[in-house]
């Protein structure tokens, strides 16, 4: 075997997107090859070989942090997770080239939002003479600025001028470095590779990606838990006990790294649960798993109870406390994930949600799930309503129909086949 050498560049190696990248990373370590990770220095107490942290200069993360942090200025208040483009923490490779490895044979680029600009791509590509493969994390490679466009097409004209998700003064702006964009990175030697089905559409409609090599994998970059269970029913209880949950209740689990981003649907689930009979929602106890405020959480009707923890990053932890999970609701209004509604599916939990992202995938409505109408509270709240009228013995089929969808394609022996199918492609 001819060895070779890999390098990652990703702004995060945290939350799902950096998990995906990071995964990859260990697989391609563990085929015997080299990889390398390229990212922000804060990822660096991450336990991985070969992480190499960069510090952003101090001018460039000022500016950064501004856009961010005073983004009402740009953006309208919208459902799109849009970030300038124009606005990045390194966009040559003079500062950073004496921490390169030396030689590399192919550049895998994940999610690299206001970190690594396309010209940047573009450099390291040229310096390598490497070909670039895309791993799709989220959509901001091939659009003038989403993360997740939604059903906006704009960004399928090249120009992206018309953008719902930022103020008039920028479109012009916007055009011209999706322009720039579309230069640095369509005459790239490059391939682009998805574990979502539902994302093809969008890569092929794109003047950036259109007429590129597309690779559909599915699972790529999952979470396996070869080596949890579902923990015994005492154990569970005592995580009802420790968070002060009635034995009783019918738990819902709503769990984002930020619950509060209108991408993840939590006005909608808002809008549903006020819908639901009083009767009903005596019964329910609400879960939220993520960062969420004071201000969104009094917006839930007052006769349902809501617990909340902090976001776990620790994916055992996470996994216990889904496990009190009567039901998952997952109202993303588009995503490449989510990876948690996986992880409840992994746990036997039935799902609730619309048809987004891998949910698209997996998801068999009134077997192991409830796929609601796509921004619909009515829908949603009949969904809850579904579940709640279930018998033990139809409960505990969803419960099994959840786990069984995915087992084979998150199991471990199936994830090296997909490792070792895209290993053939690198």
């Amino acid at each position: 075997m001819i060895q070779k050498s890999y390098l990652l560049i990703t702004r995060t190696i945290k939350g799902g997107a950096g998990q995906s990248i990071l995964k990859l990373h260990q697989s391609i370590i563990d085929s015997g090859h080299n990889s390398y990770i390229l990212t922000l220095i804060d990822n660096k107490n991450i336990s991985a070989k070969n992480i190499i942290g960069l510090k952003p200069n101090l001018l460039n993360y000022l500016r950064e942090r501004f856009i961010r942090k005073f983004s009402n200025i740009f953006f309208l208040p919208s459902k799109y997770e849009f970030a300038i483009p124009g606005i990045y923490l390194f966009t040559s490779l003079r500062e950073i080239k004496k921490f390169l490895p030396k030689n590399i044979n192919k550049i895998i680029v994940g999610r690299c939002t206001y970190t690594f600009s396309p010209k940047f791509i573009q450099d390291i590509s040229k310096l390598y003479r490497a070909e670039i493969i895309f791993n799709m994390v989220d959509y901001s490679h091939i659009t003038g600025g989403c993360s997740f466009p939604c059903e906006c097409q704009n960004f399928t004209s090249s120009s992206c001028e018309n953008c719902p998700a930022i103020k008039p003064f920028l479109r012009n702006y916007i055009k011209k470095l999706f322009i720039s964009k579309k230069h640095y990175l369509q005459n790239l030697p490059s391939t682009y590779i998805t574990g979502s089905k539902i994302s093809i559409e969008k890569l092929s409609l794109s003047p950036i990606s259109k007429g590129k090599k597309i690779h559909y994998l599915p699972g790529l970059g999952g979470i396996i838990f070869k080596d949890i269970k579902t923990p015994p029913k005492r154990f569970r209880n005592e995580i009802k006990r420790k968070i002060d949950i009635e034995e009783n209740s019918f738990i819902i689990t709503f769990a984002a790294d930020s619950i509060n981003n209108p991408r993840k649907g939590f006005e909608y689930l808002v809008e549903s649960l006020k819908l639901l009979p009083r009767e009903s929602r005596y019964l329910i106890c609400l879960l939220f798993i993520g960062s969420i405020e004071e201000k969104d959480l009094i917006k839930i009707p007052k006769d349902i109870k809501t617990r909340h923890v902090p976001f776990l990053n620790n994916f055992k932890d996470l996994n216990h406390y889904l496990s009190i999970s009567d039901l998952f609701i997952s109202l993303s209004i588009d995503d490449m994930g989510p990876a948690m509604l996986i992880i409840a599916m992994l746990q036997s939990i039935p799902i609730l949600s619309f048809s987004v992202g891998i949910a698209n995938d997996f998801l068999k409505h009134k077997s192991n799930s409830y796929v609601a109408d796509f921004c619909s509270p009515v829908s949603i709240a009949d969904g809850i309503r579904f579940y709640l009228n279930l018998n033990k013995v139809e409960i505990n089929l969803h419960k099994k129909n959840s786990r069984k969808s995915v087992l084979k394609i998150f199991s471990n022996r199936y994830q090296k086949e997909i490792h070792k199918e895209l290993m053939t492609l690198l």
